[in-house]
């Protein structure tokens, strides 16, 4: 086991580079997203990865995708409660092929600590996640995005964000708890 790890909100030590299984706790994930917040930051009013992640998960089940793939939809970001949201521009870098590694092994033992089957997020939830980029960034952005790199699906409701961030995580859990039966 490698010597660096961090303490979750569980009071868990859990080493992020080498994760198990057993030290996975949705506890940790929904207590930790719902205080990330979305766009490094950058929009207004503050929006977390716990928001994202749920309307995730419903758009997949409006869209009537099964329990699995919502699922896959709410945890699809949840590495990020153990090694923090980098921006899409630096995490595509070739200089971060360490970070990306260490996301997709994090991402795959997630998704194994849950009881699904995937190693990687199913191409169903990434094409939502990517719409939902697009739309987040309409509503949540000043101004919206700029030179239109982003788009929001025609005739999506706006986004607004709870701000609570306990009542952000509370929603993750239900939300969780619900796919599970």
């Amino acid at each position: 086991m490698p010597a660096d790890w961090i303490q979750t909100f569980t009071r868990r030590k859990f080493y992020p580079t080498a994760p198990r299984v057993e030290d996975v706790d949705i506890f940790d994930i929904a207590h930790a997203l719902a205080r990330i917040c979305r766009f490094t930051g950058h929009i207004d009013p503050a929006y977390t990865v716990a928001e994202h992640s749920i309307h995730c998960a419903l758009i997949l089940a409006e869209l009537g995708h099964s329990p699995k793939i919502q699922l896959a939809g709410l945890l699809h970001d949840a590495s990020e409660a153990y090694l923090c949201d980098v921006s899409r521009p630096v995490k595509r870098d070739p200089c971060m092929a360490g970070y990306r590694t260490a996301e997709a092994r994090l991402e795959a033992v997630i998704y194994q600590a849950f009881g699904l089957p995937f190693e990687r997020m199913p191409p169903e939830v990434k094409e939502v996640d990517n719409m939902l980029c697009g739309w987040e960034a309409r509503d949540l952005l000043p101004g919206g995005p700029l030179d239109g790199w982003a788009k929001a699906p025609d005739g999506a409701p706006k986004i607004v964000p709870v701000g609570d961030p306990k009542i952000i995580k509370a929603e993750y859990l239900e939300v969780f708890c619900g796919l599970l039966g």
